[in-house]
């Protein structure tokens, strides 16, 4: 074999090694807003958490319907006969606590009633179409509800745990759907 080839077999298997630590490295280095780090359904880095809690009647054997897009949904039953505690947890990965805040107080629970009881959500969509340019944000809900609640949940990100309520409908894209102790059906 002559030095030529040996120098091309061995550029050959140096571009090759290249390219394979390029494509590695790059599927771990997904950046997202100010640096915070991307990964599937979820966001690490520098993080600010805000609160926002709400007590609302709900009549008796009402339903509480939810929807989320990024972050967990905790209902618990066992609560006041008559009422509803909600609270939202708005986390916010951006670089600066002003920032942070600035988008938080943004982000506002939203409640609306039915024939069968509450609508529960947030304005997340419309910050998002051109807040969130530079950072990302996570809601995630607790809730109390009386026993003979019924509960409907659509969460896309985020793990979902309902227990001690009157029937479940309930949907998760991604992560753990959880559901224990319901008296009536479970879909």
């Amino acid at each position: 074999m002559s030095g030529r080839k040996i120098l091309l077999l061995v550029a050959i298997l140096m571009a090759g090694g290249l390219l394979e630590g390029a494509f590695s490295l790059r599927g771990h280095l997904e950046l997202g807003p100010s640096g915070c780090r991307v990964h599937p359904g979820r966001f690490s880095g520098p993080s600010f958490s805000f609160e926002e809690q709400r007590q609302l009647e709900l009549p008796a054997g009402g339903a509480v319907r939810l929807t989320n897009a990024f972050g967990s949904v905790s209902v618990r039953g066992g609560g006041p006969a008559g009422q509803a505690r909600v609270l939202l947890r708005k986390t916010v990965f951006a670089g600066a606590e002003a920032r942070a805040r600035e988008l938080a107080e943004r982000v506002k629970l939203e409640v609306g009633q039915d024939a069968g009881g509450l609508v529960l959500g947030t304005n997340r969509r419309d910050v998002e179409q051109g807040e969130l340019r530079d950072a990302s944000l996570e809601t995630h809900f607790e809730i109390e509800l009386p026993s003979d609640a019924r509960v409907v949940v659509s969460n896309e990100y985020g793990s979902v745990s309902i227990s001690g309520v009157a029937a479940v409908e309930a949907q998760n894209a991604f992560e753990d759907l959880r559901v224990e102790d319901v008296a009536g059906p479970v879909t």
